[in-house]
């Protein structure tokens, strides 16, 4: 093989090998962006959601039937509105997919998946990590009292990484 050959060779290896890994990590610094707009989103919700209760004495959508998933689509954004006023709402209707709202008798569970593990997620899969926060406790699966978990080391670690995405 002639040696204008190897070098050829050589610089297409050390191109594909370059792009690979700008490819990985522009994929892995974006999913550390996506996983710090989620955390912040969910801890704002839960937060409207609590300031709800402390207003109403009860959850949105909370009734003494079956425990309900709740769709976090205008309805539900409406609903808070109603009761905390246009300035206390932030909407994430667009993200609605992004987030899952129980509520029953007992109080609610609001959940988000993570690529990346945090201390207070469970991990379920291979790049796939539940964050839930709500009114109940259950250590086994990582789900927190939002009133009771040290909510604002957890934002200013997610808006750490959130000031560098923008």
């Amino acid at each position: 093989m002639k040696r204008s050959s190897v070098y050829g060779l050589a610089a297409l290896v050390l191109i594909v090998a370059g792009s690979g890994a700008l490819y990985w990590w522009t994929q892995a610094s974006r999913q550390k962006c996506t996983d710090a707009t989620r955390t912040e989103n969910l801890f704002a919700i839960a937060q409207m959601i609590e300031d709800y209760h402390d207003q109403e004495d009860h959850y949105p959508f909370q009734s003494d039937g079956e425990p309900a998933d709740v769709s976090l689509d205008d309805a539900f954004y409406d609903e808070l509105q109603r009761v905390l006023g246009a300035e206390g709402v932030r909407r994430f209707s667009a993200l609605a997919e992004e987030y899952t709202y129980s509520v029953d008798q007992g109080g609610y569970t609001l959940t988000t998946h993570l690529h990346n593990p945090v201390p207070q997620t469970k991990e379920l899969g291979p790049n796939r990590h539940r964050l839930q926060v709500g009114s109940g406790y259950d250590p086994d699966e990582k789900l927190y009292p939002f009133l009771q978990i040290s909510v604002n080391s957890i934002l200013a670690a997610s808006q750490a990484v959130s000031d560098r995405c923008h």
